[in-house]
């Protein structure tokens, strides 16, 4: 045997677990960033659904993915995207949630920097925001702007009728596809029960006169 293999293998495996020791440093630094991305984007999220201001919630949630972006560049494959999904499928729902709401053109997985499967799972997650976008707007007797929003709902979600991919390749998309089915009647219904009651209230104030 080479008597400097010994010494040889000790210093390569030191290097690789200073190397090791830095990734998983690494690591837990970026899942910290996509929990607190998550948290964030959820409550601009949650301000936007209930109308109200939240324009230094997105702010804050977009500085937060330019530093998580700066940290992914350091990443490697090993971890791969399922490390900070949720933090960035939350983040992709606020951005394009808040640009139906401000008539901005719509973000693209590239403007985003999202790879394609997280961006087709948030823009599903996005048609089901809308729906409490519309409840709240029916509460308020907003029903014109309401049915503007039912209308964004169904045009999305024809668009995602029959895409089917694996689990491996889009996540859960074909169980958000079939249960994006049943939100859009669901709101629908609520809608049309609304149109309703206006035209009966309508109908009892004019016959009151």
């Amino acid at each position: 045997m080479d008597k400097e293999l010994p010494s040889q293998v000790t210093m390569v495996i030191e290097d690789i677990l200073n190397n090791l020791n830095g990734l998983d440093k690494l690591r837990e630094e970026v899942i910290a960033l996509s929990r607190k991305l998550n948290r964030m984007s959820g409550k601009a999220i949650a301000r936007m659904v209930k109308l109200s201001n939240e324009k230094s919630l997105i702010e804050e949630a977009r500085q937060i993915k330019r530093t998580l972006d700066d940290q992914l560049k350091n990443f490697t494959p090993i971890f791969g995207w399922n490390t900070v999904n949720d933090g960035l499928e939350e983040f992709t729902e606020m951005e394009i949630l808040f640009a139906i709401i401000m008539q901005q053109n719509l973000p693209s997985p590239q403007s985003l920097d999202i790879p394609s499967s997280i961006w087709i799972n948030a823009f599903c997650d996005t048609i089901g925001e809308l729906r409490r976008v519309i409840l709240r707007l029916l509460i308020s007797g907003k029903v014109e702007k309401a049915r503007e929003y039912l209308e964004t709902m169904n045009v999305m979600f024809e668009n995602v009728i029959g895409i089917e991919y694996g689990k491996h390749v889009a996540g859960n998309l074909r169980k958000k596809v079939d249960y994006l089915r049943v939100t859009i009647e669901r709101t629908e219904s609520d809608f049309l029960h609304s149109m309703l009651g206006n035209q009966i209230q309508d109908s009892l104030e004019t016959n009151e006169e």
